[in-house]
């Protein structure tokens, strides 16, 4: 039996086989000793179970970026069915067939503002930020001779921030100054990232 398009892509590190079939699509991510049984069942026409899938008329939304390894599709309230596929040529002519081989209600392009694409590691920046504050207060209050006792509150964050403060300003410093160099460098990369979004809506 022959599929409606498939792509097989053995330097794929991501899903390296992707089906498209009577409205339904299948991935899968096949080790390099098991192409050759894949590629036979595939001959005979039988799509195995080890193949994740998900029919058109599930879908809500598909939408890739030339910046983005994966082509995300939306289902249901909030779940998402995600295609791993690093190659960007690959990744546009599975989304263009898409285009043209199933019905939709919108397709359309658009590029993200610059405070949609910094917002995660942004919240990540601020948070980061204020805790290292909230812990150098109570290290300054230690040092002055301040003494503090916890109630009923170990595990809160109140207890986490006087545990930090314990060790010092200089651990501190070790600690944050890492997740804090990723979350700025993170906000560069995604700043000068202005990729477009394609979109596909099955549903309004």
């Amino acid at each position: 039996m022959k599929f409606d398009k498939t792509w097989i892509d053995k330097k794929e590190k991501g899903n390296n086989i992707v089906i498209f079939h009577e409205g339904i699509l299948y991935r899968r991510k096949v080790k390099e000793n098991q192409f050759l049984m894949v590629e036979n069942e595939l001959n005979q026409g039988i799509i195995s179970n080890q193949f994740i899938n998900i029919p058109v008329r599930y879908m809500n939304q598909v939408e890739y970026s030339d910046s983005d390894k994966y082509i995300t599709v939306k289902y249901g309230k909030d779940s998402e069915y995600k295609l791993e596929i690093n190659d960007q040529i690959n990744r546009k002519e599975i989304f263009d067939y898409l285009v043209l081989h199933t019905d939709y209600k919108q397709h359309f392009t658009k590029k993200p503002h610059i405070l949609s694409r910094i917002k995660k590691p942004l919240i990540a920046f601020i948070i980061l930020v204020c805790l290292f504050a909230w812990i150098y207060y109570f290290i300054n209050r230690f040092d002055q001779g301040y003494q503090y006792e916890i109630v009923g509150s170990e595990g809160s964050i109140i207890g986490f921030v006087f545990g930090m403060a314990q060790l010092g300003l200089i651990k501190n410093l070790f600690i944050f100054t890492i997740p804090v160099l990723i979350s700025l460098y993170r906000i560069e990369c995604n700043i000068k990232n202005n990729s477009q979004i394609h979109y596909i809506l099955y549903k309004k």
